[in-house]
């Protein structure tokens, strides 16, 4: 998001950050701030009781209605999915469930989560 800021880009991005807590949210402050013409940035926590601010902000997992509500156009749009590969295979999985080729899905999973919980 940053280098896309850097380019001043004129594309549209909506960055999904699931998180349990607020405070589990890295770069959360970094990323409120980005400055993009086309940019939302949505928050999603999995256990926060909090009530949910006014805009961008949901609770429960990133899931198709909160996904249409943020999203035109679901099947023509690119989908970059980072985080632990069952997160990434949920993702790929309703993304398939709505219509979107899996060809418009990048994937950069955190390999090393599911290791380090076997320790």
């Amino acid at each position: 998001m940053k280098q896309a800021e850097h380019d001043e880009s004129q594309r549209s991005f909506t960055l999904f950050y699931a998180n349990r807590f607020i405070k589990d949210v890295a770069f959360h402050q970094e990323l409120q701030n980005i400055v993009l013409t086309n940019f939302r940035y949505v928050t999603v926590l999995s256990k926060s009781e909090d009530p949910c601010a006014p805009m961008n902000d949901e609770r429960g997992y990133i899931c198709a209605p909160i996904l249409s509500k943020y999203v035109d156009d679901i099947q023509k749009n690119l989908y970059y999915i980072v985080g632990a590969p069952q997160f990434i295979e949920a993702m790929e999985k309703m993304l398939s469930d709505l219509g979107v080729p899996k060809e418009q899905c990048k994937k950069d999973p955190f390999t090393g989560l599911r290791a380090s919980e076997k320790k």
